[in-house]
């Protein structure tokens, strides 16, 4: 059955400026009761309508009668896919790195993904910025989040960043909460779409203009640079960025896209992959008992037949076991880079754009180009301004980027994998 996005589209994407409507106690129960049930669903198997429920539960008291509306539209959406809910697969299963090729690292237990998004400055929000917040472990999202930031951010780079800090800390939480369970050790991948708000959360120098942010998010950068946090930081382009569907209201084929990106499937589809594998089961058992009769008989030309039989069963079993214990490439190496590479680096999902076209579409050129160096070029001299003392904004020609994380060119350190390489 097809997803019904445009409704909720139309609706959620046309509430204008937050304004404050004459309240009626009837319409605001039945928006808080609309919102309960959603809430209800939203937390254990539907995270594809996580922003939708966070806007309506933030307009309940202010445009009570409106969320009504919102409320029958999006339980008209969830009507049309009433059968599609969370899907969970053994990691031996799944693409080793993801449906998109998004992950950084092979699909693990031990691999813990957090993706962050943030859509800035929004009229009906009095101009706060929404964050959203995915994480993932064994390739499948565990816990999910979206949320109106505190404050006012002044620019994309800035609402970035609190998305990131808001991410680091259900990162940590869920790491500690897993170590506690047994799991083990958990590589910690920050995943983010803007390379201003990875610079700033990585770097400890840059222009005075930013200083207050780095101060902000020191926190961000230690764990960074410390190699026991186990945590690291990765460019992902928006694309194939999971939580971009939970700052905003998608349609068409990008709501298509984030669904299948955070593993919600229709049981129609599960249900015709399970008859196939059981097709295929009972093709194999028939080709092995029908050749085997046939090698029992004293017919030459049977016994031939039978033995062909036997030996296309056996290739059929051979091919269908190796697909559902198909070890998954080492963490360093990926298919599409050379074998040189893997020893060094992680290279780029294989349909992540060159690095010159992975900025976001709201950057101006200018910034993108202070920002793109090559692999062995020293940092970018930032020019300061004229009356501007010169220790604020020289002296950074040689900064290095810290150990122990994923600079934004996507390119893990050596010691990640080593650790990757351990671990598999």
């Amino acid at each position: 059955m097809e997803t019904r996005a445009t409704p909720v589209k139309n609706l959620f994407s046309n509430l204008g400026e937050d304004e404050t409507d004459e309240v009626q106690t009837e319409d605001l129960r039945r928006a808080q009761q609309v919102i309960g049930e959603l809430q209800w669903l939203v937390t254990r198997t539907r995270p594809d309508i996580v922003y939708h429920v966070g806007v309506m539960a933030r307009l309940a008291h202010r445009r009570a009668r409106h969320v009504v509306k919102l409320g029958d539209e999006l339980l008209r959406y969830l009507s049309a896919t009433r059968t599609k809910g969370l899907h969970y697969m053994k990691t031996s299963a799944q693409k080793p790195y993801g449906r998109n090729d998004e992950l950084a690292t092979q699909v693990s237990i031990n691999n813990l993904e957090v993706f962050v998004d943030a859509s800035h400055a929004l009229e009906h929000e009095n101009y706060k910025s929404v964050t959203g917040v995915i994480l993932c472990v064994g390739g499948s999202p565990i816990a999910w989040a979206s949320g109106r930031q505190p404050f006012i951010t002044t620019s994309t780079a800035e609402s970035e960043l609190v998305s990131c800090g808001e991410g680091f800390q259900c990162g940590e939480s869920l790491a500690a909460l897993l170590e506690v369970m047994g799991v083990g050790e958990i590589n910690k991948t920050l995943n983010c779409d803007s390379k201003s708000a990875l610079h700033l959360c990585t770097i400890d120098t840059g222009s005075w203009r930013t200083r207050h942010l780095r101060i902000r998010y020191a926190r961000l950068r230690e764990a960074f640079q410390d190699e026991l946090s186990r945590w690291a930081a990765r460019h992902v382009s928006g694309l194939v960025l999971p939580a971009d569907g939970a700052t905003k209201p998608l349609q068409g084929q990008k709501m298509e896209n984030f669904v299948e990106s955070i593993y919600i499937d229709a049981l129609e589809d599960l249900q015709r992959v399970e008859e196939e594998l059981r097709a295929e089961e009972e093709k194999i058992v028939k080709f092995l008992s029908l050749g085997k009769d046939l090698l029992e008989t004293a017919d030459p030309q049977n016994e031939e037949l039978g033995l062909g039989l036997i030996v296309a069963g056996c290739w059929m079993l051979q091919k269908k076991r190796e697909r559902e214990n198909e070890p998954s490439p080492p963490c360093s190496a990926r298919e599409d880079e050379p074998a040189d590479m893997g020893e060094k680096t992680n290279a780029r999902a294989p349909n992540e754009p060159a690095l010159r076209r992975l900025g976001r579409e709201d950057e101006p050129p200018g910034r993108m180009k202070a920002m793109v160096r090559a692999q062995n070029e020293p940092t970018m001299l930032e020019k300061g301004r004229d009356d501007e003392p010169p220790e604020k904004s020289h002296g950074v020609a040689n900064q290095t980027s810290p150990s122990g994380m994923i600079d934004v060119e996507g390119k893990r350190n050596p010691w990640v994998s080593d650790m990757g390489r351990s671990l598999s």
